[in-house]
């Protein structure tokens, strides 16, 4: 009950309850895509959004979030740290209905070139930062080096996009090409249907704005269209599955106990047949001896919802603070009166389900022969001892569901940890560096800066190599898209290539991080600005677009084939590295950090010895640099890759609680019916024992019936794990939910636990004196 309440209250605040938005239904996710590509997203360039929003009637209002800010480097009160933030149009949070806790939304004035930089923060940051003060409202805090003016707080729970803890109004916070161009999409796109138009009619009419406004600025080779989805599917679809096969686990391990609470009851009936047999001889109706049942089992129940409830919010503070997943309305999870009447409910069900009807069909059938069978001549009836078999083969089915299931995910985890991520582990440090003065928003001061750190970090004692980059491996899911043309490549299938993850590093990048270099050459300090474009391409990236050929060489640009940027040439092809997932590899495609226009953000050191201990000489070095910059994260690759590894470990670590449980509690049934069988039948093993039977045989023929309702156990289970272990797939990586060595493992292990809860009861039946048996029958 306490594992059931604590999953549901997740469930219910996050999938149950309305979107906290008004007419939620009227709201929608907008998706571009390539003609004849529906699997394939593209991201909406702003002249394209405003173009939508002057042209469609069928829509209220269309709003836009950028799809990869991502975290921000924050100072407040002069701590820094890494807040999820987003850039969105001014209109979002108006269109989604937001009012704000404190102080206003953004307007139009604030998401123009020139405006005050401004921020709204959420109720969260707000309680944790700014100690809930209203007076927040007016400060100023420093977002990427740059001064930002506190306008608003948002409510709990209705923060967009999941995960958000600020916002910022996008087009002060991007470079003119992004929000005066048509070549570079990075929204995603939210819209609001008009109250007397469909989700149908909206789409139509945007498909034809598409084909008459958007498609004539593009060849037609790039031609796109539009779909529209429910927002409740795409703002809730990521968690629904791994929530609901929570809950699924947990109703298993649930309806495991229920049925070990149901052979207890047979059990004690059969127990109490004398206590039976007088209450009726005195008169005693069976209606009233249901009613004492039912008072049983219900103060049982409540017993155990009440501890249950304990447990819940218990384990519901632990697993949300372990929790790696950003739920949407997460900060509302709590005990609220819904989920306490859920609690009931489960408390009430096992009460009358389990607890209540095994005794009652017992005793409505045994009244009457109560009294012949309260002499004690007789054991356990067959029906009694058919449901105790029924149950009992229910419990060892359903364990080795949840059984398989947790069997799954740790195969899963470790199949995982096992994967080869293309860099080094051992030896490697990252140092996220926080670049929080304006001067640093010119990239050619932060190159400069980092030119600076790298040389002095590498005289530290144990170094052996320093290097920078844009982004650090497995830093996050996201990070920066381009588009790209390859030369000699007919122009109608340039749209349909996947995007480069863009890489900017310092030479030495790959020598220290223990990337492998596979052909041409690495970069040398004279790969900067004046020099020849150059790039290195990732062994993944060359095998999709030139095969078995070397692509040293060739040539690409960024963009569309008519944006005219300069040509790229290909100097070398680095090993393939896991960079923004521990689950893929992307196409990776690295650009000398002094001929790109981003600053760079992360320090890469290689070290013998601990790697840790060089922290302090890190900070201090960095501190000697310049006052305002600091690092912000230092963390080894073994703890990126660790942290990775996050959600499907705690996936894994939940289920494997719920099999534990389950098959704890289906030992304890499987020994229960066991040792109650003996107690039943002492009599008849006293006889048999008297005519000549042996202890072996008394063994054996108390193994034989255990294990040969187990077996029926495990073969249902493996036909009901068969079935449904196929909703696992989606947290499966590159393993099938029919596994082999998990399947025969599993069976293994509880075969294993049900051979000894029944072989502890069967020598005992052993060691029955037939004398003593006999005598006081």
């Amino acid at each position: 009950i306490g594992a059931n309440t604590a999953i549901f209250s997740v469930v219910h605040a996050v999938l149950l309850q309305p979107l906290p938005y008004p007419e939620p239904d009227r709201l929608v996710r907008v998706y571009q895509q390539p003609v004849g590509q529906p699997e394939t997203v593209l991201d909406v360039k702003y002249l394209d959004l405003t173009d939508w929003q002057r042209e469609t009637q069928q829509f209220a209002d269309l709003a836009a979030f950028a799809s990869s800010s991502g975290g921000f480097l924050v100072e407040i009160d002069e701590v820094v740290e890494t807040i999820e933030g987003k850039l969105v149009t001014w209109n979002l949070l108006p269109l989604l209905g937001v009012t704000p806790l404190h102080g206003r939304l953004f307007t139009a004035e604030d998401d123009q070139v020139g405006a005050e930089q401004v921020v709204v923060i959420s109720e969260g940051l707000w309680r944790q930062r700014f100690g809930a003060e209203p007076t927040a409202v007016g400060q100023v805090i420093r977002v990427a080096g740059e001064a930002h003016r506190v306008v608003g707080v948002l409510p709990a729970g209705v923060e967009y996009p999941v995960g958000a803890q600020m916002w910022l109004p996008v087009v002060p916070s991007v470079a003119p090409p992004f929000s005066e161009e048509r070549s570079i999409g990075f929204l995603n796109v939210v819209g609001r249907l008009a109250p007397e138009a469909s989700i149908d009619q909206a789409g139509e009419e945007l498909l034809a704005v598409i084909d008459r406004v958007t498609n004539p600025h593009q060849p037609d080779s790039a031609a796109s269209v539009a779909t529209l989805q429910p927002f409740a599917e795409t703002l809730l679809g990521e968690s629904r599955q791994p929530l609901w096969i929570l809950l699924a686990a947990a109703g298993l391990v649930l309806l495991i106990a229920c049925a070990n609470v149901a052979n207890l009851q047979i059990s004690r009936g059969i127990g109490r047949r004398r206590e039976i047999a007088v209450r009726g001889a005195l008169g005693a109706d069976w209606k009233d001896l249901v009613w004492l049942a039912l008072l049983e089992s219900t103060i049982l129940a409540l017993a155990g919802a009440v501890v249950g409830l304990v447990l819940a919010k218990w384990g519901l503070r632990v697993a949300m603070a372990w929790s790696p997943m950003v739920l949407f309305r997460g900060e509302t999870i709590g005990l609220h009166g819904p989920v306490l009447g859920f609690c009931l409910a489960l408390a009430s069900l096992t009460a009358i389900g389990f607890g209540l009807l095994p005794l009652t069909q017992g005793l409505r059938r045994r009244l009457g022969q109560a009294l012949h069978e309260a002499g004690g001549r007789s054991t356990a009836g067959v029906s009694s001892r058919r449901w105790l078999e029924v149950f009992a083969t229910s419990q060892v089915a359903l364990s080795l569901v949840v059984l398989i299931g947790a069997g799954l995910l740790l195969r899963n985890l470790t199949h995982l940890q096992s994967l080869e991520v293309g860099f080094d582990r051992e030896q490697t440090l990252t140092v996220a560096v926080a670049l929080l003065d304006e001067k640093y928003g010119q990239p050619s001061a932060a190159h400069q800066l980092f030119e600076e750190l790298i040389e002095q970090v590498s005289t530290l004692p144990s170094v052996t190599g320093a290097a920078g980059a844009l982004r650090r491996p497995l830093e996050s899911p996201l990070g920066f898209d381009y588009a790209f043309t390859l030369e000699g490549r007919p122009e109608a299938e340039q749209p349909n290539y996947p995007r480069l993850n863009y890489i900017a590093v310092t030479p030495g990048y790959f020598e220290t991080l223990g990337v492998p270099l596979r052909d041409g050459r690495v970069f040398e300090p004279s790969d900067r600005e004046g020099a020849p474009p150059v790039a290195i391409v990732s062994a993944r990236t060359a095998r999709r677009f030139w095969g078995e050929s070397s692509p040293v060489g060739q040539r690409l640009h960024w963009g569309p084939p008519e944006s005219g940027a300069p040509w790229i040439e290909i100097v070398g092809v680095a090993g393939e590295v896991r960079y923004r997932e521990i689950e893929s590899v992307s196409l990776d495609v690295y650009v000398p950090y002094r001929q790109n226009n981003w600053p760079l953000r992360n320090l890469i050191v290689r070290a013998d010895g601990d790697l840790l201990a060089l922290g302090p000489a890190i900070r201090a070095q960095l501190r000697e640099l310049d006052p305002a910059i600091r690092a912000s994260e230092i963390a080894t690759t073994r703890e990126l890759v660790w942290k990775s590894m996050a959600r499907p470990r705690f996936h894994t670590l939940l289920l494997s609680l719920f099999g534990g449980l389950a098959l704890l509690i289906g030992a304890v049934g499987i020994y229960g019916v066991m040792a109650h069988s003996v107690v039943t039948r002492r009599r008849e093993i006293g006889v048999r024992l008297t005519l000549g039977a042996t202890a072996a045989d008394i063994v054996r023929g108390a193994l034989g019936w255990g294990m040969r309702w187990t077996i029926v156990g495990v073969v249902l289970g493996l036909v009901f794990a068969a079935a449904v272990s196929r909703v696992l797939a989606s947290v499966l990586f590159e393993i099938s939910t029919t596994d082999p060595a998990t399947y025969i493992v599993t069976v293994g292990v509880l075969m294993g636990v049900a051979l000894l809860a029944c072989g502890v009861p069967a020598l005992r039946a052993s060691r029955v004196d037939p004398r003593v048996v006999l005598r006081s029958d």
